[in-house]
């Protein structure tokens, strides 16, 4: 009896002590987030001008499928415009989307822009807030003789607007272009199609313009990108590291590479360093092109996301509309695996709130943790402030707006 007793008080002492040690480091996360909170507004200062003047390139990074998410990319985009006057926007989009945005931004369209916009029905892209951001951007512009522009770095999701540019370069040397047809609805790179491309990718080009000769093999390569990342068995390692060497050629040809960069992607592409096993797009850029990176973080607590009806598993579609292209799902602080670190967010925020963190300064407790980011499995784990530099959070987000009526054709 004397022995249980024992056991019992050593038990509850290491209970106690753990106890007293989590709550003394709670204390410490929620200290630091209280003394570095800005409440997001109009007149908030996302980027130091000492960070705008250090870092070349810039990213958010995103959940899709959230009303604010492009609030907070115009506040950054008018910011960096301000404090550089920098002029190019990096698409998670490809080279013939951002062909389609740069013509916008120089008409002013709306027709048009809408019916590039609809070409991603069904997508996260298809809202209102994408179609009122690039109508902003546009405004911007106005203000500026140095106009923003885009820059689609991505693999060739457009499939058919990459093979309708290759046939028409094809077509200007006489030479024929016979692509399988593929399932456009399906919007993806077959078997037959890739076989094409990596056929025609040994064309002679030597009696093509510069600039037609590089579009020309562009575009065909990343057909042949696109479809590697639908055979690979890790989708994200292969995509970036193909997106790491689009954003190479691009910026070689055009000649951008001291060119200033801002980037709205989906997470965890702007990450700049390993995290899950993947080495992202910024990542690379940083650590193998030796640039400077500053990323933002998204997070959200509760509210609701737009989701694509291709996303949502069939038995959460039992007691809903079957007609529908998106549906609206209520999250949870607990999403994306991302629980070590979101409880230190909710205890310092409000419901219905966005508010802004810094997580870099040299008091920082995230400069030495792995709150907020995925482990490594197979190398050490990685540092949230090796990834971002500062986290935004949404209490209560709302979801994103279909832009037309949510009903499948």
């Amino acid at each position: 009896m004397t022995n249980l007793k024992i056991c019992i008080s050593i038990l509850f002492i290491a209970f106690t002590l753990n106890s007293n040690a989590k709550k003394k480091q709670d204390s410490t996360w929620i200290h630091y987030l209280n003394e570095v909170k800005l409440n997001f507004d109009p007149s908030c200062e996302l980027l130091k001008k000492a960070d705008v003047e250090r870092n070349q390139y810039f990213f958010i990074n995103e959940d899709h499928g959230y009303n604010a998410n492009h609030q907070i990319a115009l506040q950054l985009l008018k910011e960096l415009k301000e404090k550089s006057d920098f002029s190019y926007i990096m698409l998670e989009g490809d080279l013939m989307a951002a062909h389609n945005l740069n013509y916008f931004l120089s008409t002013g369209d709306t027709v048009f822009l809408k019916k590039y916009i609809d070409t991603g029905k069904g997508l996260f892209a298809w809202t209102k807030e994408n179609y009122n951001y690039y109508k902003a951007i546009y405004h911007l512009n106005k203000n500026y003789k140095n106009k923003l522009r885009f820059i689609g770095v991505d693999v060739a999701f457009s499939v058919q607007s990459n093979i309708d540019t290759i046939a028409a370069i094809r077509r200007k040397y006489d030479l024929t272009c016979d692509f399988p047809i593929g399932d456009k609805k399906q919007n993806k790179v077959n078997d037959e199609q890739a076989s094409y491309a990596q056929h025609i990718l040994k064309t002679n080009t030597s009696k093509f313009s510069i600039e037609d000769a590089f579009i020309h093999e562009y575009c065909t390569q990343n057909l042949i990108n696109y479809y590697s990342c639908l055979q690979s068995s890790n989708w994200d390692q292969t995509r970036d590291s193909l997106i790491f060497e689009n954003y190479k050629k691009l910026t070689c040809h055009y000649t951008l590479s001291s060119e200033k960069m801002m980037g709205l992607f989906g997470r965890n592409h702007g990450y700049q360093a390993k995290e899950s096993d993947v080495d992202w797009l910024a990542s690379r850029i940083k650590n193998e092109s030796q640039k400077q990176v500053y990323s933002i973080a998204l997070f959200y607590i509760y509210g609701e996301r737009m989701i694509p009806d291709h996303f949502i598993p069939g038995v959460l579609k039992l007691f809903r509309s079957k007609n529908k292209l998106y549906y609206n799902l209520k999250i949870t602080h607990d999403y994306n695996n991302y629980k070590k670190g979101i409880e230190q967010f909710y205890a310092v925020t409000n419901e219905h709130s966005i508010h802004s963190f810094n997580l870099n300064k040299t008091n920082s407790p995230y400069k030495e943790a792995n709150h907020l980011v995925k482990p490594n499995t197979k190398t050490s784990s990685v540092i949230t402030t090796d990834c971002f530099q500062t986290a935004i959070v949404f209490r209560d987000p709302k979801p994103a707006t279909p832009l037309g009526e949510n009903k499948k054709d």
